[in-house]
């Protein structure tokens, strides 16, 4: 399901791409999705949070800011695991997010856009497989 609106959130820059480069790529992903981005952040960090990929401070941040902006989507720029977005939807909740609200990495954005282009039954059967 494409989302109507999204904040986007971004744990760390890979490489030579500035934070801001990340956060502009991946709102034109947002766009290619017909998700409109509502607002974004992002987070350093030296490790990652295991549970949640980013700090806890930083998931009541972006829950406050799913509120203000009724948005019904978060994206991360890196991967999350199953139970990282678990983790994440059950703290955005306890924050007052709506209990729809999807929890989205990268990856799961892009096959999204590939699987609403996809027009013959083999790329429908290999999103499929790539899901």
């Amino acid at each position: 399901r494409g989302a109507a609106d999204a904040a986007a959130a971004l744990a760390t820059p890979a490489g030579a791409w500035t934070v801001h480069d990340s956060l502009a790529e991946l709102g034109r992903l947002c766009e290619t999705a017909r998700v409109r981005v509502a607002d974004s952040t992002y987070q350093r960090l030296e490790l990652a949070n295991g549970q949640y990929l980013v700090g806890k401070g930083k998931i009541e941040d972006v829950a406050a800011r799913v509120i203000a902006t009724n948005s019904d989507a978060v994206v991360f720029d890196d991967e999350l695991t199953l139970a990282q977005q678990r983790s994440i939807l059950a703290e955005l909740e306890a924050h007052g997010c709506r209990g729809d609200v999807q929890v989205l990495d990268r990856t799961q954005l892009v096959l999204q856009i590939f699987s609403e282009r996809a027009q013959t039954r083999e790329a429908r059967a290999q999103m499929a497989l790539a899901r």
